[in-house]
């Protein structure tokens, strides 16, 4: 096996970073080689629609602008890191 995939996906606040940082500590702490994708990886030209969206930046309802369409670019923003990396870790750490 070349290694997994796990995922910590919940709402705003819900304890997702918390989650990743103990996970990472734990994983550091035992030698076992790992690496962080943060998703989406905002600054990436793909995820501005979204980022613009979650600001408030393109209405001030939320009906202004379709939360789909702000978002439609989102799955572009995760494959190069898992690409590049061919989906194994390539060190401890980020």
């Amino acid at each position: 096996m070349r290694g997994k995939l796990i995922v910590f996906e919940g709402t705003d606040g819900s304890g997702k970073a918390t989650q990743t940082r103990l996970m990472a500590r734990r994983l550091a702490s035992e030698g076992v080689p790992f690496q962080e994708i943060d998703f989406p990886r905002y600054g990436n030209p793909f995820a501005e629609p979204a980022r613009l969206y979650l600001a408030g930046a393109l209405g001030d309802r939320p009906e202004d602008v379709s939360a789909c369409a702000a978002s439609v670019l989102l799955p572009w923003t995760a494959t190069p890191p898992i690409r590049r990396t061919g989906g194994g870790a390539t060190r401890p750490g980020r």
